[in-house]
């Protein structure tokens, strides 16, 4: 172990172990490692150390007198300020219920005595940095919102003091007289386009003459329709001060104004400067996309830790979220709902960060157990981003990716239209990809296969639409799941 890696791991470490002998051992393994270990041996002393301590990984012995390791991870999990720290049990114990019984009291991890070293280090660094990768991502979504919040609280006072000013200011007004031609403007226009009042062109060439260069004919053909077929005329276009030539956007609004007789005898306008408005209105767009890029940033940085963690299922979420964007826009789904299947559809997994690496990788199939762990992935998702506010349904998405349309699906059970539509597309896509490709426990089905698969649901366990689309992307657009290293 090199120490540019070991540096990069410095974390504080707590190991709980009854007897003396194995807890000398593990710590003196871990600090030969650079790790900072605090050691105790009994669960009623850690649960005291944590009051002063704030490690970044617990390993954990089940056996031992007073609180077993169970009831101590139990504690851990029902204290708001620990409850987050990752708990990996160390035990002797190897049937099945003492595993999912570790699982269920709130391990993330389990290893077997007597450990190996190498196996040791390995899990203990890989949690450490999913701990600080969720710890960090955390941080980070906290400080957007309260960015965002900030900022929408600036928007609205501004916008407040922008409507208080409007109201406040006086509106231009000009009449136009169809028969002699005669045009008169008040005070506030002279002001507006910041001429002297003595040197003012009354006219509508020295109207246009103040329009900005490439909106004058946008201005004046908007003009001639309104009075050749004697209708309301209202437009935005920028102006150029005469004073000081600074540009300026303003509101033109005209109506025809009849006599007795119902003939429109002269034009009757107001003009009113909005380029505090639009302004405001631009500003609060780039920060939008700005927002939105940044989110964007990190449910890619997410998916990425996820795939760095799952070796033998590298680029799976990639090429689901490919696909799921392949036929969602098959389908003629709109740009917005396309953006949120892709994004919602490369975390899909996301709740496999809660599934012991060992159940993951593991060849062969699975026990009863083990798979009901695995299934457990859905609903950890939704858990983790149920409270986050996504401009799409993303928890959704990840909550009902493995739902059937007959039911026979999880975690609720849910039916047809009770899924989202692109939970659907993604529960196709999920399929097609696992199939098509390789697995620790069987080799890679190939892509026939997992077409006929779907192909055979269609109707019963898989939306029909969804199913077309895919179909049609393989068989008739020569679609191919791509490669990512």
């Amino acid at each position: 172990m090199n120490k540019i890696n070991d540096t990069c791991f410095q974390a504080e470490i707590l190991v709980v172990d009854d007897i003396a002998a194995n807890l000398k051992l593990l710590s003196d393994i871990l600090r030969a490692h650079h790790f900072k270990v605090h050691g105790t041996l009994s669960g009623q002393l850690a649960l005291q150390a944590l009051n002063r301590l704030k490690p970044d990984i617990i390993l954990l012995d089940i056996k031992m007198p007073g609180m077993d390791g169970y009831e101590v991870c139990h504690a851990i999990k029902a204290n708001p300020a620990w409850q987050g720290i990752p708990v990996i049990f160390i035990s002797a114990l190897d049937e099945p219920h003492d595993k999912v019984k570790a699982f269920a009291s709130g391990g993330v991890d389990y290893i077997n005595k007597p450990f190996q070293e190498a196996e040791v280090l390995a899990r203990v660094k890989t949690h450490i940095t999913l701990f600080r990768t969720s710890r960090a991502l955390e941080e980070s979504h906290a400080l957007l919102e309260h960015k965002v919040m900030q900022r929408t609280a600036e928007l609205k006072a501004s916008e407040r003091r922008l409507k208080q000013a409007l109201k406040m200011a006086s509106l231009g007004n000009w009449e136009m007289d169809l028969k002699t031609g005669k045009l008169s403007w008040s005070d506030e226009i002279v002001d507006i386009f910041g001429f002297g009042k003595n040197t003012f062109n009354v006219s509508f060439e020295g109207f246009i003459d103040s329009v900005h260069p490439e909106d004058q004919e946008k201005v004046k053909q908007a003009y001639q329709e309104a009075v050749a077929e004697k209708k309301s005329c209202d437009i935005v276009h920028r102006i150029i001060r005469k004073d000081n030539y600074e540009t300026r956007f303003v509101h033109e609004h005209a109506d025809p104004i009849d006599n007795a007789q119902n003939d429109s005898t002269y034009f009757f306008g107001t003009v009113q400067d909005i380029t505090n408005l639009v302004k405001a209105e631009q500003s609060s767009d780039l920060y939008q996309k700005k927002f939105h890029h940044a989110l964007i940033q990190t449910i890619e940085s997410v998916a990425a830790t996820l795939e760095k963690r799952d070796p033998y299922t590298a680029g799976h979420q990639k090429r689901v979220a490919d696909l799921s964007t392949a036929i969602a826009t098959e389908m003629g789904m709109d740009a917005h709902m396309i953006e949120g299947v892709r994004l919602g559809s490369s975390i899909h997994d996301i709740g496999k960060v809660h599934i012991p690496a060992e159940i993951l990788n593991r060849p062969g199939k699975l026990a009863e157990v083990e798979f009901e762990i695995i299934k457990s992935h859905a609903q950890n998702g939704f858990e983790i981003l149920k409270e986050v506010e996504f401009p799409w349904p993303v928890a959704q998405m990840i909550h009902q990716h493995h739902e059937r349309l007959d039911g026979s699906g999880y975690p609720e059970g849910l039916k047809a239209d009770e899924i989202i539509l692109e939970a659907r597309i993604i529960a196709v896509a999920d399929v097609v990809e696992a199939m098509a490709s390789h697995r620790p426990y069987r080799a890679a089905k190939g892509i026939e296969l997992a077409l006929a698969e779907v192909e055979k649901g269609a109707g019963s366990i898989f939306d029909p639409q969804v199913v077309e689309a895919c179909l049609r992307l393989f068989r008739e657009n020569r679609y191919q799941l791509t490669t990512h290293f």
